[in-house]
Order: structure tokens, then sequence, then C-alpha cells
């Protein structure tokens, strides 16, 4: 099989890593970010952080949050251990 070094390829229908980190810098603007904390205060109204910083204070609250993360991790890692073993069912 000859192959001919002079022969013009196809251009590359899918775009590089380089072109793609140029369009992806975008900063958020002032008004971006006073939505973000606007929807993060009212998010804790519905979700009850706010009313439990009310009841339990803030190292309630905290002791709560690592509780919380303590079941999140052990989920987690239950998934884990399932996932694991699911490569030995044939």
């Amino acid at each position: 099989m000859n192959i001919d070094p002079q022969a013009q390829l196809a251009p590359d229908p899918v775009p590089t890593v380089a072109a793609q980190e140029d369009r992806l810098h975008k900063p958020l603007g002032t008004l971006q970010i006073w939505a973000l904390g606007v929807g993060a205060v009212i998010t804790g109204e519905y979700f009850g952080w706010n009313g439990g910083l009310g009841v339990a204070g803030p190292i309630g609250m905290l002791i709560a949050t690592l509780f919380v993360c303590v079941l999140y991790l052990l989920w987690v890692m239950a998934l884990l251990e399932l996932w694991s073993d699911r490569g030995s069912v044939s």
C-alpha cells in the first residue's frame, strides 16, 4: 500500500482541547454573583438551613452537617462496594 505524503488530510471536525480552553474562561459579573447569593439564601429558607441555625445554633448545625457528611460518605462507600462486586457476575 503506497501512501502519498503530499495528500491533503481532511480537517479534524472535533475541536482541540486548547481551542476549548480558550472559550471556557468567562468570569462572572456582579449581577450573576448577586443572583447566586440570593439563590443560596432562598434555598436555605426552603431546605431548613436558616431554621436549623435559629434552633440549634452554629455549633449544632456544624455537628449535624458533619453527621450528614459521614452518612453520605458511608452511603458512597457502600455503593462502591456493590459496584466493585458486579464484575464477578457473568
